[in-house]
């Protein structure tokens, strides 16, 4: 995989996250290195779950992102602050 985007939705969420966080930088560090993680080998970060998802935890966030093999990009769908 050589690209990861993020939904609407997940945006979303994420600049939410980032403002009310005391840490910013914690919260930046996270979705970046889960791009890089999921840019690498998406189909062996996190565990599977339901509606062909899978789940990946990079403190202080929770990450939901889908993955097609034979198309790209890594489809980043749901976000949280702090693990499920």
């Amino acid at each position: 995989m050589d690209r990861v985007e993020w939904v609407r939705s997940a945006r979303r969420e994420l600049a939410n996250i980032w403002m009310i966080t005391v840490d910013k930088n914690a919260v930046t560090s996270a979705a970046n290195y889960t791009e890089r993680l999921l840019m690498i080998d998406p189909t062996r970060e996190g565990i599977a779950i339901p509606r062909s998802l899978r789940r990946v935890f990079v403190t202080p966030l929770t990450v939901e992102y889908r993955v097609n093999v034979r198309q790209q990009p890594v489809s980043i769908a749901w976000v949280q602050l702090g693990e499920v």
